[in-house]
């Protein structure tokens, strides 16, 4: 479902999808929505931000869709446009989508502030221990008393693994309100937090006691540095398809040339360092 969504409210081609008229609905409803995220790109916790943001507009949504069925020239839904109005209006979808929500309030916003947030340039991934323990420790008590999330007494202190406020409340709020008319919401929450301990005894067996991180002195992990996200590598590999997308005929050669150039501050060096014997040799290389 957040994956159509995203197909259809932000697609990863421009002209393709419902883009402009996503956010003329939205401002015509005195609602100020940034860009649907970006599913379609298979952003880091894109799923779970699409779902947040369904599910805190579902009745804007359902409305939205409507809109453009009776607006075309021909009304009528195109096939995606049918599957995503009807899957907003299916129960158990929206108990996904609402489970979806609460794992990020309350493990991915919480975990990503500390590996992804301000000042977090110089963290070690190898030293990141006990923040997967603290991972693993809430999610099982989440299994354990699921109420913690779905209590309308209960605030952020006792959900939020670090205890402080929800990234977005106001998605909170949504599933708490709709939670009445989703009758299976706590068992599937509970189903969903297990797979999700699973996944993460997985990938951090190798930070528990005998494993070949824990195992290694702070000397070792500090000449070992790793960074905690896979970021600069990402965030290269967007700026291409960005640029690639504007301009297709560009070579790779070209590009890399274009990137090593701004990101080496090639322009500055020059104009400070350049006299007319430099730039006659590169305009003959040239």
């Amino acid at each position: 479902m957040a994956s159509l969504a995203g197909s259809l409210f932000n697609n990863k081609d421009d002209k393709v999808g419902q883009q402009d008229t996503h956010q003329q609905f939205f401002e015509s409803r005195k609602q100020r929505v940034p860009k649907f995220p970006d599913t379609s790109n298979t952003r880091y916790q894109s799923h779970c931000a699409a779902a947040a943001e369904l599910i805190t507009r579902l009745d804007l949504y359902v409305e939205y869709l409507a809109w453009i069925r009776d607006s075309t020239e021909r009304p009528g839904f195109t096939n995606l446009e049918q599957n995503v109005f009807e899957g907003l209006q299916d129960v158990p979808t929206q108990t996904e989508l609402a489970v979806l929500t609460l794992y990020a309030e309350a493990i991915s916003h919480p975990y990503m502030r500390v590996v992804r947030g301000p000042g977090t340039e110089q963290v070690n991934m190898l030293e990141l221990g006990p923040l997967h323990f603290k991972v693993k420790a809430h999610i099982q008590r989440t299994i354990e008393d699921p109420d913690i999330l779905l209590n309308q007494d209960d605030g952020y202190e006792f959900g939020s693994m670090d205890g402080k406020p929800w990234h977005t409340p106001e998605a909170i709020k949504a599933v708490l309100k709709l939670s009445p008319s989703l009758p299976h919401l706590k068992p599937v929450l509970v189903a969903f937090f297990k797979g999700a301990l699973t996944t993460w005894e997985h990938f951090t067996s190798e930070f528990e006691e005998g494993g070949l991180i824990h195992s290694t002195t702070a000397e070792e992990r500090d000449r070992a540095w790793m960074p905690p996200t896979n970021d600069v590598n990402e965030g290269a590999l967007g700026a291409f398809r960005s640029y690639i997308r504007k301009k297709p005929n560009t070579t790779m050669l070209q590009y890399n040339a274009l990137a090593k150039f701004k990101f080496n501050h090639t322009a500055a060096f020059v104009h400070q360092e350049f006299n007319s014997d430099d730039y006659a040799f590169v305009h003959k290389l040239a």
